[in-house]
């Protein structure tokens, strides 16, 4: 289990800050504790980091794609793993193209283009994303696949 150093997210809010929070922004509400959050990724990649000889974590965008969160993450030293190129767009104005991993079954042509034009790591799930990156190569579209 995890040591963390920072206490339980939430214990200081009472049952009137949840309803104005609730008021305020509508519900339902999606709220996170940074300084949690970053205790526990912070205690999760020192774990990891002992573990492995060059390790590398990635943030979930499927999970939470959040921009706050993702930042919070990325500031650490996680990466993105996206499976869209809507997951893979926000990713990019986040974090360099090096610290992404596109993931998932049934990528499209031109979100494989955009991966491979910007150094994105790509995880190949089928045969058809690896005859796709070829025919881009062989077009000329790409450089590398």
């Amino acid at each position: 289990m995890l040591a963390l150093t920072s206490p339980e997210p939430f214990t200081d809010l009472g049952a009137e800050e949840i309803e104005v929070l609730a008021e305020r922004h509508g519900t339902p509400l999606f709220v996170y504790d940074d300084a949690y959050f970053r205790a526990s990724v912070s205690a999760f990649l020192k774990t990891w980091q002992s573990a492995f000889a060059h390790p590398k974590a990635y943030l979930s965008y499927k999970t939470n794609y959040m921009p706050a969160l993702c930042r919070s993450a990325h500031a650490l030293g996680m990466g993105a793993d996206v499976v869209s190129g809507f997951e893979m767009e926000l990713a990019l104005k986040l974090c360099p193209p090096s610290d992404i991993v596109f993931n998932g079954p049934l990528k499209r042509a031109g979100e494989l283009e955009r991966a491979a034009r910007d150094g994105i790591t790509i995880n190949i799930d089928l045969a058809e994303e690896l005859e796709t990156l070829e025919a881009l190569r062989t077009s000329g579209r790409i450089t590398t696949a």
